[in-house]
């Protein structure tokens, strides 16, 4: 009940260990940029996905926390510094929306390496680089909305789905109910646009957004968790619904060779997930990609 290192007690102040891990974290983040060349290093640094239920803070109420698509469990901290944002754009802040998936296209493009030119070209690259906002120029993604979800335990293995844009936001929950939200002007999604009437821009980006889900706007495979073994093996753990799927395999991101895995190990401990444990590698570096039809 009492913090390593002070004398009082705080049970039951969950903000109060919040704050103090953040404090802690951002001590030993300011000595590690501390070591670090920022004019030859760019570091990124981006927030897990949402805020737990015990540390929730206005303007999101109850409920719209971490494990939800609210805003609350999808809007996290992105921050980067260094090298690439060393153009005049430094202690500037972007309105602009992206996603984690948007962090493969972006190192790529950091490393002069195309994304094009490496993806296998069996999976759609919906990897967005917003390379161009770091370096202060024209950011004009061809795809402007973005997905969250929320997996579940249903026979679908998907719970709630959100598509967004900048200003609005659309949420078809699992019993198949909408809401729709301004989230510039209401971050804490406090008012359902649906409860009265739209007007024209609103009910043009409702439309868009809700076509979005409607057209298996969806994220597959839908990858838990990765873990590598000592002995290099690699476990990608997916989602228990994905009935079919390729593993494919590259020694280098420079070559965009990528070849199949055929028969890898699936586990399958019955629960709502199971695991692909791909062999050792021939490279030094090993990358690997999952599709499903």
């Amino acid at each position: 009940d009492s913090l390593p290192g002070t004398t009082g007690h705080i049970a039951g102040k969950p903000d109060l260990y919040f704050e103090a891990m953040i404090q802690a974290m951002d001590t030993e983040i300011s000595r590690l940029l501390a070591s670090i060349d920022l004019s030859a290093t760019t570091v990124i640094f981006m927030g897990d996905n949402g805020t737990s239920r015990r540390t929730l803070q206005p303007p999101y109420p109850d409920g719209h926390s971490k494990g939800s698509v609210y805003e609350g469990g999808v809007r996290v901290p992105l921050i980067v510094t260094g090298k690439a944002g060393a153009n005049g754009v430094k202690g500037t802040v972007s309105e602009e929306l992206v996603h984690a998936v948007d962090l493969y296209a972006t190192i790529l493009q950091l490393f002069e390496v195309e994304p094009a030119a490496v993806h296998p070209r069996q999976l759609v690259l919906d990897s967005r680089s917003f390379l161009p906002i770091i370096a202060g120029t024209t950011y004009a993604p061809i795809q402007t909305a973005i997905l969250a979800e929320k997996l579940d335990a249903s026979e679908s293995g998907i719970g709630d789905r959100a598509a967004a844009e900048k200003a609005f936001k659309v949420i078809r929950f699992e019993d198949q109910t909408t809401a729709f939200y301004n989230v510039a002007s209401d971050p804490g999604e406090s008012a359902d646009l649906l409860q009265s009437p739209l007007s024209e821009d609103e009910s043009s980006a409702y439309t868009r957004l809700l076509a979005l889900l409607d057209d298996n706007f969806i994220n597959h495979p839908g990858i838990e968790r990765v873990a590598i073994a000592e002995n290099g093996e690699v476990d990608l753990e997916l989602g228990w619904f994905v009935d079919t799927f390729t593993l494919w395999q590259n020694d280098s991101l420079t070559d965009g060779t990528w070849q199949t895995v055929g028969n890898p190990t699936v586990i399958d401990d019955g629960g709502f997930t199971f695991t692909i444990r791909t062999p050792q590698g021939s490279g030094s570096a090993n990358f690997y990609q999952v599709s499903v039809p």
